[in-house]
């Protein structure tokens, strides 16, 4: 994710190139097939369409998955 579901934007670093608004947000639950809850160490906890987030996951196509 990015902060704020912004654009993702990069910046250089002494390691190479990286996102400088990166966020990692955990989804620890949902509700039918349109709300995902989503516990962000920034914004709190809150539900979230899963259209919103397909929009936001889609950005980068990057996740972990533990199951």
């Amino acid at each position: 994710m990015t902060v704020g579901f912004e654009t993702p934007e990069s910046a250089q670093y002494s390691f190479g190139e990286a996102l400088s608004n990166n966020h990692a947000v955990l989804l620890d639950g949902y509700f039918g097939d349109d709300l995902l809850h989503v516990s962000d160490p920034i914004d709190g906890r809150y539900w979230l369409s899963t259209a919103r987030f397909k929009q936001a996951y889609d950005a980068r196509k990057w996740a972990v998955s533990i199951g």
